[in-house]
């Protein structure tokens, strides 16, 4: 049985990214981890559509617009397979849900009640972050360009919004 050809391979072939592409999404993937797809889109090598139209042909599968999959009449087997932004899902007291990294696990709470609504949330994302530490008085940042990271004094913090600004 042949095998599939990977994500970065099918993307060279398509002439989608380039070598150097590739190997500087595979060194972040290496060093961070995650999917590489979504890594060479954040890294603007490749657009989503792009991404979703090679993986597509990769799984011979068709890619369905939004309205499509809404008009869809969806088993509940299937409907735990649809990414979450596709679906409403009206939640009960203390019922968890997990979203997915990136743009496929965009969500939103809206509280169509009249009483007060509780909502906690974690992430495991890495970046961006921010970290404080209040016994050495500094704030670590990491927005996901490591020649962007800073690490200050609080103190060094302490600038109006708009100063620089013009």
């Amino acid at each position: 049985m042949a095998s599939t050809p990977k994500t970065g391979d099918l993307l060279l072939q398509a002439r989608l990214i380039d070598e150097q592409q590739l190997e500087t999404a595979l060194g972040y993937q290496q060093a961070r981890g995650g999917k590489l797809g979504e890594i060479l889109v954040s890294l603007n090598y490749v657009s989503e559509q792009e991404l979703l139209d090679a993986l597509a042909k990769k799984l011979s599968l068709p890619i369905l617009s939004e309205a499509e999959v809404l008009e869809m009449q969806v088993s509940p087997e299937t409907r735990g397979a649809l990414p979450r932004f596709l679906i409403e899902e009206e939640l009960g007291r203390g019922e968890l849900v997990c979203f997915a990294p990136g743009p496929r696990g965009a969500h939103k709470v809206t509280n169509r009640g009249t009483a007060t609504a509780r909502v906690m949330m974690f992430s495991s994302a890495r970046e961006p972050a921010v970290a404080v530490y209040p016994d050495s008085d500094k704030v670590g940042v990491w927005p996901g360009n490591p020649e962007d990271n800073v690490m200050l004094r609080r103190s060094d913090g302490h600038v109006d919004y708009w100063e620089g600004e013009r």
